[in-house]
């Protein structure tokens, strides 16, 4: 219900799980870092919704979840911090609509993150 699924959504369920062990290790998490991976998952169907994705859309979010963790590591912020990161993803995407980018062009905009914080700090 968390994720706004139909009872029967078992494939993407099934997906997400493996998704989620993904991340866990891209991440080099702890096996039991489940509360953390938790509210990822939650992040990315947030992400997933906000930007008008279709449900089975899992490399490209799971690509933005990865790009998000290398954004927080760059910002030095906790692992925690997912209200900004989650905020920082919309920013990102809306940078991206408004220079007529790809959705795949995640890598510019990150950059571009990242320089909008050096010139911000």
């Amino acid at each position: 219900m968390e994720l706004h699924l139909a009872p029967r959504a078992i494939s993407f369920i099934y997906d997400a799980l493996i998704l989620v062990d993904q991340v866990r290790m891209e991440l080099h998490l702890a096996p039991r870092a489940i509360a953390f991976i938790y509210d990822a998952l939650i992040l990315v169907d947030q992400v997933r919704m906000e930007l008008h994705l279709a449900q089975g859309a899992i490399a490209f979010i799971y690509d933005a979840l990865i790009i998000v963790d290398y954004v927080r590591m760059e910002l030095h912020l906790a692992q925690g911090a997912i209200a900004f990161i989650y905020d920082a993803l919309i920013r990102v995407d809306q940078v991206r609509i408004e220079l007529h980018l790809a959705p795949g062009a995640i890598a510019f905009i990150n950059n571009a993150l990242i320089l909008v914080d050096h010139v911000r700090i």
